[in-house]
């Protein structure tokens, strides 16, 4: 019974110590006519070959 109820004491220590809360942030960049160039999906770099355009998305107002 001990060693359960320290397994689950550190267990919940080790919960409680990993959450973390953050301030939300805030920007006032503007999205419209702002170019966004790709430069990695899931972790990987995006490699464009040199005959190719960048894979970029750009919002344009209207």
């Amino acid at each position: 019974m001990k060693i359960y109820l320290t397994f689950i004491t550190i267990t919940l220590m080790a919960f409680f110590s990993g959450c973390k809360t953050t301030q939300p942030t805030t920007s006032n960049a503007a999205l419209q006519e702002t170019y966004w160039k790709l430069f990695e999906i899931m972790g990987k770099p995006v490699s464009t070959p040199a005959d190719a355009k960048q894979v970029h998305i750009k919002f344009q107002k209207g």
